[in-house]
C-alpha cells in the first residue's frame, strides 16, 4: 500500500511539474525582447518573480523549488531559454 500511495504522489507531483514547466515557457516567452531574453546566462528567476509571471507553487522567496525541493533554473541562452530541474528522482524523469 506504501508503494501505491508513493506512486500516487509521484504522479501528481510530475502532472503538476508538467503544468509548471508549460506556464514557464508561456510566461517566459512574453518578457522577450526584439534582442531576446538578454546575454547568455542570465538568470531569469528574479525577474520573473517581480513581475509575478512565475507559477505561484514553485515561488520562494526569490528563487524556484519543485516539488521534489530542487531549484528549477531559468536561464536565457541569448536568443532562447532553458528551464533546468533539479532533484528530479530517476523513476520521475523517465515519464
Amino acid at each position: 500500500a506504501v508503494a501505491l500511495i508513493q506512486r500516487g504522489f509521484s504522479g501528481s507531483n510530475i502532472a503538476k511539474e508538467t503544468q509548471n514547466i508549460n506556464l514557464i515557457m508561456t510566461e517566459v516567452r512574453s518578457i522577450r525582447s526584439a534582442a531576446g531574453y538578454g546575454a547568455p546566462n542570465t538568470d531569469l528567476v528574479p525577474l520573473m518573480v517581480s513581475l509575478n509571471i512565475a507559477p505561484p507553487s514553485l515561488v520562494n522567496g526569490n528563487a524556484l523549488m519543485n516539488s521534489w525541493n530542487g531549484s528549477v533554473k531559468v536561464n536565457s541562452t541569448g536568443t532562447s531559454f532553458a528551464i533546468t530541474y533539479d532533484k528530479v528522482p530517476k523513476e520521475d524523469c523517465a515519464k
